[in-house]
C-alpha cells in the first residue's frame, strides 16, 4: 500500500525549497542588474573566463560539502552563467 501521506509532506517540503531557490535566484539577479551598471559605465566586458572559472570552483566544492551531483552542479551554472551574461548584454 502506498503511504500518500509520506509523499505529499515530501511534495511540499520540495515546494518550499523552490519557492526559497527562486527567491535566491531573484536576489541574484538583483546582484547581476548591478554588475552590468558596472560593467557597462566601466565599459567592461560581459564575459571574464577567470572569473567563470572561480564560479565553477566554488560551486563544485560547495557541491562537494553538500552531497549534490558536481555533474548536476556544473550543469546547473553553467546554465545559470550562460543566461547572467545573456542578461547582461
Amino acid at each position: 500500500m502506498t503511504d500518500w501521506s509520506a509523499l505529499e509532506e515530501c511534495r511540499r517540503e520540495l515546494d518550499k525549497i523552490d519557492a526559497e531557490i527562486i527567491r535566491l535566484f531573484g536576489e541574484r539577479y538583483n546582484v547581476r542588474r548591478r554588475v552590468k551598471k558596472i560593467k557597462h559605465d566601466q565599459h567592461l566586458p560581459v564575459q571574464d573566463p577567470a572569473r567563470v572559472k572561480i564560479v565553477i570552483d566554488q560551486v563544485l566544492s560547495s557541491a562537494r560539502q553538500h552531497n549534490v551531483p558536481l555533474d548536476f552542479a556544473e550543469a546547473l551554472y553553467e546554465l545559470v552563467i550562460d543566461y547572467s551574461h545573456k542578461f547582461e548584454e
